[in-house]
């Protein structure tokens, strides 16, 4: 809840990929193309490691899985406490299956990885000087790590 208007904004992983894996497999079934999307649905890997990490070295000035959508769960770390949030949709990270498959099951490229929760990626906050920090840990436990916008003082998300 200390998100700040200058933070950059962050998240772990992929997101999107068990909402499409979730598309896939009431369309599709569980096997098959976009076989590893469908696992990320049903059994998703909460980043308790890099969580503990920001946490130990106070680089995050707040944090949420990302459970109900990153545009969800950024509101709740950012509008709810009175700042905004700006970010670049380009630099959503994807995985390769997700761009692969998207365009088969949705017309909203980019929808999935929005509003799509169940990722269990972690969104957090952390002033620009941290940066380097950040990138260790994500370096170190091999966990990506992806800047993708800042936080504003309007209480808007663009």
């Amino acid at each position: 809840s200390g998100a700040s208007p200058g933070d950059v904004i962050y998240v772990s992983g992929t997101l999107g990929d068990s909402a499409l894996g979730l598309m896939i497999m009431k369309k599709d079934g569980k096997e098959g193309k976009g076989r590893r999307l469908v696992e990320r649905h049903l059994r998703p890997e909460p980043r308790l490691t890099i969580g503990k990490a920001l946490a130990d070295e106070k680089l995050a000035t707040a944090m949420i899985d990302v459970s109900d959508g990153l545009a969800l769960d950024l509101k709740r770390i950012t509008v709810s406490h009175g700042v905004g949030a700006r970010v670049n949709v380009e630099r959503i990270p994807l995985s390769g299956d997700y761009r692969a498959l998207a365009g088969e099951y949705t017309d909203d490229f980019y929808g999935p990885a929005l509003s799509g929760g169940e990722d269990y990626e972690l969104l957090f906050t952390s002033p620009p000087n941290r940066r380097d920090e950040i990138m260790k840990i994500s370096d170190r436990l091999n966990i990506k790590v992806t800047e993708i916008g800042d936080v504003s003082r309007e209480a808007v998300l663009t």
